[in-house]
């Protein structure tokens, strides 16, 4: 993966030059390409300390027409970072904690919907919910107990 940057005030100038975040000039060498002609810096395969905010310098000729603001140089910034790709037992993770919330989710609604939305049990001989039912529950102890009072 190649990082490239075009600095954003190259635009009529004759002239770019780059800075890495460090403040040195960056210049054509190694892993790093740069075109002055048309503002263009070019990372192959960026490490950590290729990462950061680039400073680009824009020179205008001074003596070309259409210089109405009267400034021979731009300064701007470039930032360049990259994604570090996730290892597999980081996406594994990940993908185990969505897999985790959705289940969590799911069982959740099924239990809100099986206790909230049930029926009561119905009596088999009467067809009367047990819930309603008005009775003794032991009727050998409320026998015994009805003689003694």
């Amino acid at each position: 993966m190649n990082a490239t940057a075009l600095c954003p005030s190259s635009q009529g100038h004759i002239k770019t030059q780059w800075f890495f975040p460090n403040g040195s000039r960056v210049v054509t060498a190694g892993r790093v390409t740069v075109d002055e002609d048309h503002g263009l810096l070019e990372i192959i395969d960026p490490i950590a300390e290729d990462l950061g905010v680039y400073i680009c310098v824009s020179l205008r000729d001074p003596t070309k027409a259409g210089n109405a603001t009267g400034v021979d140089a731009v300064l701007s910034f470039v930032e360049i970072y990259t994604s570090q790709p996730r290892t597999l037992k980081q996406r594994l993770l990940l993908g185990g904690l969505a897999s985790l919330s959705v289940l969590v989710t799911v069982i959740f609604i099924y239990l809100v919907y099986r206790f909230r939305y049930r029926t009561p049990p119905v009596n088999e001989k009467g067809g009367v919910p047990v819930r309603d039912q008005v009775g003794v529950v032991n009727k050998r102890f409320e026998d015994e107990m009805s003689t003694v009072f």
